[in-house]
């Protein structure tokens, strides 16, 4: 069996915290409100070299740790490097949606896209008539 996720505060360099054991969704366990409780501000290296496997979750959470104290992260394998770096490109902001429009409005934009659709197909046939007139013609 796995070990359960830890992490320690290197002792002799307390600028570096390293996490030990399985870093996956199963073998978490409280690790994210224990890394909350950790003095950040003198964390400057995340090291995870003893990290026996990682899998999303874990990467997440190193991550977004790492992020919020500017602290570099090293000691991956390649596939855990290659995870860690798709966990980091896809931390994007979500766009806030807008705010909702009144179902009269919506009613409305609905009836308008129809005429404008109802137009512009109108517009198509008279050319394609006018185009079979000169064509005969």
């Amino acid at each position: 069996m796995s070990a359960m996720a830890d992490f320690q505060q290197d002792g002799a360099d307390t600028g570096t915290l390293r996490f030990t054991g399985d870093l996956s969704l199963a073998n978490i366990g409280n690790l994210p409100d224990r890394l909350e409780a950790v003095d950040a501000a003198s964390i400057k290296r995340v090291d995870l070299s003893q990290v026996d496997r990682i899998d999303t979750i874990g990467a997440w959470i190193v991550h977004r740790f790492a992020a919020r104290n500017d602290a570099t992260i090293d000691g991956l394998d390649a596939d855990g490097q290659n995870l860690f770096d798709q966990v980091v490109a896809s931390d994007q902001p979500l766009a806030a949606r807008g705010k909702p429009v009144g179902s009269v409005k919506r009613v409305l934009g609905e009836i308008g896209d129809a005429v404008v659709l109802t137009g512009r197909t109108m517009l198509g046939l008279l050319a394609f008539l006018g185009a079979t007139t000169i064509a005969f013609g």
